[in-house]
């Protein structure tokens, strides 16, 4: 029985697993039976108890890593395929809800509560038989946020990381350039459905048709503090936070910012970012730190946007062949870091980024939008220089 007094459910992974694995890029599995337990209560220090499900191989030995994915998103969707499907490859996969994303767990605080409260998952993690003290993190946008928040004091049990859209702080991408990001911001609490009575249901299709059409109403909306009703149908405390607390250095975003912990993790970590995602420039500060600090992480930059399905099919296969290789104390790749080159379509593998030898080349604006090297003729018109 598990420890909210419901019985493991064991099941043999469906042709429909097989065509997840398969799309997934993973290697054949190590088991074909997963065990699952849904809704153990992981309690936080404060009372609350944060809701978890786990999958684990049902021939499990007592030697699987565990791997935590702390989430706001819901534990629901393609959720469950996807960890079936990386349980059979020999892990525990603990899915859980960020505090305020399921029922009975208050309301929600992006950013607030998750140092404390993954720390608190941890020491949970402890005291569970199955758990064998080698833990793995994955980290995709908000959910590596997270990880970021405890992982500078989970110890030796970490034995790896994989985060991927994701940075120590959020301030660099909803206030780029020290605007705020109306798009970013408010297509985020529109997609988390401002966490209503049942922030884990899955929406119909007309349900998101016209969620849809209430977001890009609110886009275009003013006065701007209106515009979270108008996408959600209600108002939406953090992004009314988030309008008032503008001065990014401010102690708002300092209670909030897990930059000074970076360079503490001691675990091996491995960046995967999207040369198109709104992230990568706060990812490529939080890799610089690490490489100052003497400890550089793997790093793979792709063609992707923040949701693109390839990112999320490099990220779970990577991700997958990231915590073995740790595990069993072997190296994953010949170099650290690889990157897709846009103009030739290739892969490329470097020692470092940027790559030995690189150096800053500045283009102009010409009239007509184009970039060349060389500035534009003395006609009026100002030349803009731009690094790429």
């Amino acid at each position: 029985m598990s420890s909210n007094g419901h019985p493991p459910v064991k099941r043999r992974l469906t042709p429909l697993d097989e065509a997840m694995r398969r799309l997934l890029g993973l290697p054949v599995p190590a088991t074909r039976r997963i065990t699952i337990e849904r809704d153990l209560p992981v309690p936080m220090r404060d009372g609350v108890c944060l809701p978890a499900d786990r999958y684990s191989p049902a021939t499990d030995r007592g030697k699987s890593p565990t791997i935590l994915i702390r989430t706001p998103y819901g534990r629901g969707g393609s959720n469950p395929r996807v960890a079936r499907a990386v349980a059979a490859q020999g892990f525990h996969v603990v899915l859980q809800a960020c505090r305020g994303t399921a029922v009975g767990t208050g309301e929600f605080a992006p950013m607030r509560h998750e140092r404390a409260d993954g720390l608190d998952t941890i020491a949970w993690l402890a005291d569970q038989p199955w758990y064998t003290g080698q833990l793995c993190v994955f980290g995709f946008s908000y959910c590596g946020y997270a990880t970021w928040g405890f992982a500078a004091d989970a110890g030796d049990q970490l034995v790896g990381l994989t985060m991927a859209a994701t940075a120590a702080q959020f301030t660099g991408s909803l206030y780029t350039g020290g605007a705020f990001s109306l798009d970013s911001a408010l297509t985020w609490v529109w997609g988390l459905g401002a966490l209503g009575s049942n922030p884990e249901r899955q929406p119909t299709l007309i349900e998101s048709w016209l969620r849809r059409s209430r977001l890009h109403a609110a886009l275009a909306h003013l006065p701007l503090a209106e515009a979270d009703r108008v996408a959600t149908g209600q108002r939406v405390g953090f992004f009314q936070e988030w309008l008032a607390e503008n001065d990014t250095a401010g102690e708002y975003w300092l209670e909030r910012d897990h930059r000074s912990r970076v360079t503490d993790v001691q675990a091996p970590i491995h960046m995967i970012g999207g040369w198109y995602d709104v992230m990568l420039p706060c990812q490529l500060d939080d890799y610089a730190a690490l490489c100052k600090a003497g400890r550089p992480p793997h790093l793979t930059i792709g063609p992707w946007k923040h949701n693109s399905s390839g990112f999320f099919r490099c990220l779970v296969s990577e991700a997958v062949a990231w915590y073995k290789a740790n595990a069993e104390g072997r190296p994953v790749r010949e170099h650290p870091v690889r990157v897709h080159i846009g103009g030739s379509n290739q892969w490329r593998d470097y020692p470092q980024w940027p790559p030995p030898g690189a150096r800053p080349k500045p283009w102009y604006l010409h009239a007509g939008g184009g970039l060349h090297t060389t500035p534009a003729a003395s006609d009026g018109r100002v030349s803009t220089p731009a690094e790429l």
